[in-house]
């Protein structure tokens, strides 16, 4: 009777709490298979442009990409000059199929965290297969095997990873790139 209520009252907080946990974690893993697996998708066999926009908080020039038939040139303030090929394979690799690894977070203190605030933020503007023209806010390179970075669709409340350090060419200046 009352030992009886007891055992009943204790398996029933033990199956409360196991539902409880369990259904936390299937939430979770249920929310980042919902988003979208690609943000940006370049032909870069037709690829033609794109612009590089550093954070405001750098005080550095808008970087202007465009092929020519010798080569990519980039061109900030009004100065155009050929480019180092050698930077230009891996960058075009990894925007051909940029693709999300997980969402990072939800909140505007996770973009804050990732370097993804407006003012925190590098931006790249490429053509994308599927939509148009497409602004992806660029944060920092996250300290894992194989290198991340946390990073952003225009207008797109949610904070991902991709694979590969995008953020070191989004970061480097006129001069880096010459």
């Amino acid at each position: 009777s009352s030992r009886m209520r007891t055992w009943a009252l204790a398996i029933l907080v033990a199956v409360l709490a196991a539902a409880w946990l369990l259904g936390g974690r299937t939430a979770a893993r249920t929310g980042q298979r919902t988003f979208r697996e690609h943000l940006l998708r370049v032909d870069t066999a037709k690829l033609r442009g794109f612009i590089i926009v550093p954070a405001p908080s750098k005080h550095a020039d808008t970087l202007h990409f465009r092929r020519e038939e010798t080569g990519w040139t980039v061109t900030a303030k009004g100065h155009t000059t050929a480019a180092e090929a050698r930077h230009f394979q891996v960058l075009l690799e990894a925007m051909a199929d940029l693709r999300t690894l997980r969402l990072e977070g939800t909140s505007s203190a996770d973009r804050a965290r990732e370097g993804l605030a407006d003012s925190l933020a590098d931006r790249l503007i490429a053509p994308d297969v599927d939509h148009g023209t497409t602004t992806l806010l660029i944060g920092r390179s996250l300290n894992e095997e194989g290198g991340v970075t946390a990073f952003a669709g225009q207008g797109d409340p949610n904070t991902y990873v991709i694979a590969g350090e995008l953020a070191r060419f989004t970061g480097m200046s006129f001069i880096d790139w010459i």
